[in-house]
Formats: structure tokens, sequence, C-alpha cells
């Protein structure tokens, strides 16, 4: 069911004694009208069991997610340079968009922080 927000707003004038209503901005927001993109992450993480948590985003775009999320851009492809910047807040809300436990989605970005841990080691 998608859950709609309407708002208007309307200004009132009086022209030759008479009300005139005009309408100056009418949006109607749809919460989260899911990308079906979403569904396919969702099924793509139940029947695999080594996804990697970057490879979500062959599928959707950072940007599409950053967006989806509420955060900025670049804030997030820095969040995805070094996973262990991502708030619980932040989890909680890719694990609402993509329709899975949000420890499934901690697991996810744990292990890619593993990862990038392991390679700035090698680096090093």
């Amino acid at each position: 069911m998608i859950s709609k927000i309407v708002l208007s707003v309307t200004i009132l004038l009086i022209i030759n004694n008479q009300f005139v209503t005009y309408l100056l901005f009418y949006a109607i927001f749809l919460n989260m009208d899911k990308d079906k993109r979403y569904k396919t992450i969702k099924r793509l993480i139940e029947n695999s069991s080594n996804v990697e948590f970057h490879s979500i985003f062959d599928i959707v775009p950072p940007s599409t997610v950053a967006r989806h999320m509420g955060l900025n851009y670049n804030n997030f492809t820095n969040k995805l340079k070094d996973c262990s910047r991502f708030t619980i807040k932040e989890i909680t809300k890719l694990s609402e968009l993509i329709g899975l436990n949000e420890i499934v989605i901690a697991t996810l970005i744990i292990n890619a922080n593993n990862i990038q841990k392991k390679k700035k080691q090698t680096s090093a």
C-alpha cells in the first residue's frame, strides 16, 4: 500500500470584493513507492550466501540509494569507501528499502568493512 502526503498552499486574494483562490503549490509525495530494483537485490541476497555489499550498487546506483535514504551523495560515497562510518539509523533505512532484516544488511556492511581493512593493511 502506498501512503500519500498531499501538500498544498493557497493564497486568497480579494479582487472586486470577491475571494479568488490561487493554487500556488501542489505536490503529491509518494512514500517509498519502492524501486523494483530493491526487490532484485533482496532476491539476490536471499538466494546467495556470498553477496558482497558493494555488488548491490551494480543494480541500484549509489546516487539513487543516497537519495532514497535522504543522504547527501558525497557523504554516502564516503561511507561506501569506509563502511565503518555507516550508522545504525542508516543501516535500518537501507534494510527498509531492500526489505530485509537489519542484521542481514549490517552483516554485509561489516563484511565489506573487514575487506576494506585487509586491503588497507596489505597496501601499507
